[in-house]
């Protein structure tokens, strides 16, 4: 039974089940609300690229030499979009893991705009940042029948 659930991609529980039916329609529904939550995310961050794209014409027609900045500020910019999503519909990990690319390429960002100011100290900020980020995901996420197991 258990190389048939593995061949079929079910659950051994399965073969004993009356209802297939419903299992399977609840495996696709769950299949389809995650593709379209992926499909959400994906459109707003392109989105945010279509507008730095459109930022970064209107620049450089005014005469901007740095108007290619527009794209390194998006960077950030979607990352913060993938935490946001992530952190509704996504897995716990990949929020931290977004969080952490949000950080850098943000230090990085701040760095290319104010490059004359020899900014490059700023990459310092981003050590104790990262560790904070690093401390927040070894957390345990606390659940509600854990406390309740230890109050009784």
């Amino acid at each position: 039974l258990d190389v048939l659930a593995q061949l079929y991609g079910v659950d051994i529980s399965f073969f004993f089940k009356e209802n297939h039916q419903e299992d399977i329609k609840v495996k696709k529904t769950k299949e389809k609300q995650r593709a379209n939550k992926l499909a959400i995310s994906l459109l707003c961050i392109v989105s945010v690229w279509f507008v730095a794209i459109l930022l970064f014409d209107v620049i450089s027609k005014i005469g901007g030499a740095r108007a290619w900045l527009a794209f390194i500020w998006t960077i950030p910019a979607s990352f913060l979009l993938a935490i946001i999503f992530n952190s509704i519909w996504g897995k716990r990990l990949w929020t931290y893991i977004f969080a952490s690319a949000f950080s850098w390429t943000l230090i990085l960002s701040i760095h290319l705009q104010f490059i004359s100011w020899s900014s490059f100290m700023i990459f310092i900020a981003g050590v104790p940042i990262q560790v904070v980020i690093i401390l927040c995901a070894c957390l345990k996420k606390s659940n509600k029948r854990n406390k309740d197991k230890k109050l009784s």
